[in-house]
């Protein structure tokens, strides 16, 4: 069974300008045509996987598809936020969760496939809150949010500096921001501004120059339940 799930870190590891299927031994092949994995994906992580109409879509339902094409994996998508993506994976709800970032704690639930891309996560702050930022030590004695469950919380927590305000998403995360209800908040950069622009907030600004030994870009990646 090991090597039965493990052939979708293989899917998602080969060029494509490969021959999947001929890559498959015929015990793979005959797993593909009998089972049907669930795979878990963001609700609201624009643009990578997002609902619209009530179908998903996205960067990452593209290339989902373009797995499912190559090598006739049938495949169930479940729509939720990050949290109750994630706890579903830990608990065996689902076979496989989309955008998830290796960390060492993960390795313990989760066979991961290589980066399918990278995002620079950045310090969104409100307008004039910081004359000057030099490192994590700006922050000192702010409130600053974050997500849920989010990779590099605990590098984060173990700095002592700032208080950390937890938000179930991006966009609740961003919306406390610009109401002042916390200093600064870490996001990747993509969902951050498409949160800014949506709801026309003007009084945000973005620090780009964080620590990468700290917090390093979000890889998005596909995990496999061990």
């Amino acid at each position: 069974m090991k090597r039965l799930i493990l052939l979708v870190i293989l899917i998602c590891n080969l060029s494509a300008s490969h021959k999947i299927n001929n890559e498959f031994t015929d015990i793979e092949k005959e797993y593909i045509l009998t089972n049907t994995l669930k795979i878990g994906m963001i609700i609201d992580y624009y643009p990578f996987s997002f609902e619209e109409n009530g179908k998903a879509k996205g960067f990452s339902f593209d290339y989902l598809d373009l797995i499912v094409k190559k090598d006739g994996l049938k495949i169930e998508i479940e729509m939720d936020n990050w949290t109750n993506t994630l706890e579903k994976f830990k608990n065996s709800q689902i076979d496989l969760i989309d955008v998830i970032s290796y960390s060492k704690s993960r390795e313990e639930y989760t066979n991961f496939s290589k980066a399918y891309y990278e995002i620079p996560t950045v310090l969104f702050t409100s307008e004039n809150q910081f004359d000057t930022y030099t490192d994590f030590t700006s922050l000192e004695g702010k409130k600053v949010g974050y997500t849920k469950n989010i990779y590099y919380y605990d590098k984060i927590n173990n700095l002592k500096l700032f208080e950390l305000v937890e938000f179930e998403n991006s966009q609740d995360k961003i919306k406390a921001l610009a109401h002042g209800k916390i200093d600064a908040a870490f996001n990747n950069i993509i969902s951050g501004q498409k949160y800014i622009k949506k709801m026309a907030y003007s009084n945000i600004e973005i620090i780009e120059d964080l620590d990468p030994s700290i917090i390093r870009n979000e890889d998005l990646r596909i995990g496999v339940n061990k």
